[in-house]
C-alpha cells in the first residue's frame, strides 16, 4: 500500500472526503452497498465535470497537450487522469459546494406533530434512533415536501423532557395552493387556529398567515399564486 506521500492528487482528495459524502449517502439511501456505490459515482461525475471547476482561464489536465503527442504519452496521461477525480485547486471554486440539507425542531408527541406537518403537504419520509451505550437516546423523523427530499427533521428525545422554545427563532414558511382550504384542514383536523385571519403585507402581494405547530412553533403559510 503506498504512503500518504506517494497518493495522486485525486487519491488524496478521495481519502479527505470519501468517508463524509458515504456517511450522507447510507444516511439518505440505508444501505452500505448502495452509499459506496454512490461515493463511486460522485467522485466519477466530480472529474467528468472538472473543466467547469477550475478558474476563469485556467486549463484542464492535459488539455494543451499537442495533437502529435505520441500513443505512450497519450496512453499514460489517460492513465493518469484516470487516478485523479479532481484537481485540488478547482475545490474552491465548485459552484455545487455547499447545499441545504434540514431544518430540524424537537418535539414532544411524534404522533400530533406528523398529523400537523402532512395536513401542510410534508409527506413522511423515514425515522431514524439514536442509540447510546445500548439505551435509546432519541428518534429523528424526516419528513420531505415536493421534490424536496428530507429536508425537516422532528427529534423526539425519549427521556420526556420540555423544551423552552426562546427568542431567537423566528418562523417555518411553507407555501401552500389553497390557503383557505390548509386553515380549514388544520382546524377540523388537529384544532388549530390561525393567529389570525390571512392578510396581504402589501397591495396585491400573496396572502399569509401564522399558525402555530403542536409544540408551539410558529410556521408562516403563503398562498401561491396562480
Amino acid at each position: 500500500m503506498c504512503g500518504p506521500e506517494t497518493l495522486t492528487p485525486g487519491a488524496s482528495l478521495r481519502a479527505r472526503h470519501a468517508k463524509t459524502i458515504y456517511n450522507y449517502c447510507f444516511r439518505r439511501v440505508g444501505d452500505c452497498a448502495a452509499a459506496e456505490d454512490l461515493v463511486s459515482i460522485v467522485f466519477l461525475k466530480a472529474w467528468r465535470r472538472r473543466d467547469l471547476l477550475l478558474p476563469p482561464g485556467k486549463e484542464p489536465p492535459g488539455s494543451s497537450a499537442s495533437p502529435r503527442t505520441s500513443s505512450a504519452t497519450g496512453a499514460a496521461r489517460t492513465a493518469d487522469t484516470r487516478r485523479r477525480v479532481l484537481p485540488p485547486e478547482s475545490v474552491a471554486y465548485c459552484p455545487a459546494m455547499a447545499t441545504f440539507l434540514h431544518t430540524m425542531v424537537r418535539i414532544t408527541d411524534p404522533e400530533r406533530s406528523r398529523g400537523f406537518y402532512e395536513a401542510l403537504g410534508f409527506r413522511f419520509s423515514n425515522e431514524m434512533d439514536i442509540v447510546r451505550e445500548g439505551e435509546l437516546e432519541a428518534t429523528n423523523y424526516f419528513y420531505s415536501i415536493g421534490e424536496a427530499e428530507n429536508v425537516l427533521e422532528l427529534t423526539y428525545n425519549h427521556d420526556g423532557r420540555a423544551y423552552e422554545l426562546g427568542t431567537a427563532y423566528g418562523h417555518i414558511a411553507i407555501g401552500v395552493d389553497d390557503l383557505d382550504a390548509t386553515l380549514a384542514a388544520l382546524k377540523d383536523e388537529h384544532g388549530i387556529d390561525p393567529e389570525r385571519p390571512p392578510y396581504q403585507v402589501r397591495e396585491g402581494g400573496s396572502r399569509i398567515c401564522f399558525v402555530r405547530d403542536p409544540d408551539s412553533y410558529r410556521v408562516e403559510l403563503i398562498e401561491r399564486r396562480g
